[in-house]
């Protein structure tokens, strides 16, 4: 399946235009058609106020960000506003061009049926439907042209949690909502309330209250909302199977809309619990962590009285972000799945991924263990690997302009970016280690450029490994790496040096410069491959023709001199100049 993403503001603008034009004529349903909404960029991130680093997001190159606006936070008490907070975070990413999607959540001291406020997550329905609407039509005046995207609550299925209410409730919310925010801004996209990963696996399982749930919402809130959220914390495998389970009931019920997932994040800890009960489908990165003695104590604590608390879980993930065994196996896998969410939400059509978060925030954590330990930056505010791998993908695919999932063989995944007068780039994985796959039929160079993602602690994006392999034999691995076009340029040159002759390469600490050289020497002399040691490679002079190619990347500007193995001086410019491809 190819899919296509469209960036341009201005093409959102005319496409919907078109489509108000047409609702005009008797279009029934929400405004907006899966063909008209286009995302500004698909590589996002789910923020708290409290953990926010704008000058981070910048540096990134995030182009979408997510706030959650609660009632009690713009009007703690009735008719007195406070946009201070609110202002601040909208005018800033604003003036950056960073997207936002803001949840509104019906939580009042004052105005809902089950008293909300400061300390609370749980939504529920307003005493008077009125006040509620007025809330909602001074947020979308205020933030007109500023915010686009407006997300109607969170995971209400979560009773006690996010929504205090029954799902009747929520769909009268919703198009109360929906048509304010419309009345206001007819441009602006509602999105539906985000389906929780637990809820698939509960769907997957024949759970009929779930079924019914979700059902309920997706028929009868169609003519609601523009955009379908859900969220992902299992492993990322598991998400083919929540979007076909999306799409398969909207089909259902005779529509269409586009995806997308504002909340996704590793590790989830009940992963532990999913393991220990399904031995017969272990989990890789369980199986590691609970190899580690001290882990398998914590464990035995945590599940020995058959109760797990909030607080107990909060402290199992400020554990294992932080102890020395488990925190390298924690940030290397979130650095993996990051990559691997992102390719397969988007070859499968999913429009925008929200990463949970850019900060971890104590804050926060009071409410959700999530943000102890998923975020890209600890509240010290050390850049993890996967915010260097995060920025990496980005600098890499940020022009793209449609995907696909290529189908290779069993067990690899290989997913395709394609790119407006360029060459494609890959990103590409396997189950297994070193499995050996064949992609000469899909990139016609006898070389592929191969960067790896960051993984280690104390890396950053300018340490990724950059080699150049033969395209018929890329060694895959769980870890993801991103595969590029590379193509060679013949260089004749000749020696007329002695015997013990040796060529030199060298940098000068640039680490833009990359050079693939391929050389022929016709002469009574060639040049042999001596190996590389400190950015310096040796070749040296032998009897036999030889037809050489070696591919290298330079740490800096390439400089060549030829040094005379017997007298130990350098002489000049004997050869003439190699090419060298900036990048």
């Amino acid at each position: 399946m190819k899919i296509t993403y469209l960036y341009s503001k201005k093409s959102l603008l005319l496409l919907t235009i078109l489509l108000l034009l047409t609702s005009l004529q008797g279009t029934a349903g929400c405004l907006h058609s899966t063909e008209t909404i286009s995302s500004e960029s698909p590589f996002c991130v789910f923020n708290d106020y409290e953990g926010t680093s704008l000058n981070s997001a910048i540096e990134l190159g995030n182009q979408g960000a997510r706030f959650v606006v609660p009632w009690y936070l713009i009007e703690p008490e009735e008719g007195v506003f406070t946009f201070d907070l609110l202002d601040n975070v909208v005018d800033q990413h604003y003036a950056e061009g960073i997207q936002l999607l803001l949840t509104i959540k019906c939580n009042s001291v004052w105005g809902t049926t089950s008293p909300g406020g400061p300390g609370t997550s749980a939504s529920s329905f307003p005493k008077n439907m009125s006040q509620y609407e007025r809330f909602i039509q001074t947020l979308t005046e205020r933030y007109l042209n500023k915010v686009s995207y407006w997300q109607i609550e969170n995971e209400v299925f979560e009773p006690s949690k996010y929504w205090n209410g029954t799902k009747e409730e929520y769909i009268d919310l919703l198009h109360h909502a929906s048509e304010t925010i419309h009345s206001v801004d007819p441009l602006a996209i509602v999105v539906l309330q985000g389906f929780a990963s637990s809820m698939f696996t509960l769907l997957n399982e024949g759970n009929e209250t779930v079924q019914t749930f979700f059902e309920y919402i997706l028929e009868e809130g169609q003519e609601y909302f523009d955009v379908v959220d859900f969220h992902q914390y299992w492993e990322p495998q598991d998400t083919y199977q929540s979007i076909t389970l999306l799409k398969d009931t909207m089909q259902r019920f005779g529509y269409e809309k586009p995806l997308i997932c504002t909340e996704a994040g590793d590790l989830d800890i009940r992963l532990f619990q999913k393991h220990i009960s399904n031995p017969d489908d272990p989990i890789p990165i369980i199986e590691k962590l609970l190899s580690i003695p001290v882990v398998q104590v914590k464990i035995y604590q945590i599940l020995s009285d058959g109760k797990v608390t909030e607080e107990e879980l909060i402290n199992f993930a400020s554990f294992l972000k932080n102890h020395w065994r488990t925190q390298p196996l924690l940030e290397c896998y979130q650095a993996e799945n990051l990559v691997k969410r992102l390719g397969i939400s988007l070859s499968q059509g999913v429009r925008q991924l929200y990463w949970l978060g850019m900060q971890e925030t104590t804050a926060a954590s009071s409410v959700d263990w999530y943000w102890t330990m998923m975020p890209l930056i600890t509240e010290t505010g050390r850049k993890k690997p996967h915010y260097y791998t995060y920025k990496l993908v980005i600098e890499k695919l940020h022009d793209f302009t449609s995907v696909e999932e290529l189908q290779i063989q069993p067990d690899i995944h290989v997913i395709r970016f394609n790119k407006t007068d360029q060459n494609p780039i890959y990103i590409a994985w396997s189950s297994s280690d070193n499995l050996l796959v064949d992609l000469s039929s899909l990139i016609p160079t006898p070389g592929a450029l191969i960067t790896h993602i960051i993984t280690e602690i104390g890396q950053t994006d300018e340490d990724a490994q950059r080699s150049i392999t033969p395209t018929h034999q890329i060694k895959l691995t769980p870890t993801p790496i991103i595969i590029e076009h590379f193509e060679p340029q013949d260089i004749e040159s000749s020696i007329t040096g002695g015997l013990g002759c040796t060529y030199q390469v060298k940098n000068n600490g640039d680490r833009s410069a990359m050079a693939y050289w391929q050389c022929s020497y016709q002469s009574f002399f060639c040049m042999r491959s001596r190996g590389q040691k400190n950015g310096i490679i040796q070749i040296a002079a032998d009897s036999q023709e030889l037809h050489w190619c070696a591919p290298f990347l330079g740490i800096g500007r390439i400089t060549s001199s030829i040094t005379d193995g017997h007298q130990g001086h350098t002489r000049q410019g004997i050869l003439l100049f190699p090419f060298v491809l900036f990048i």
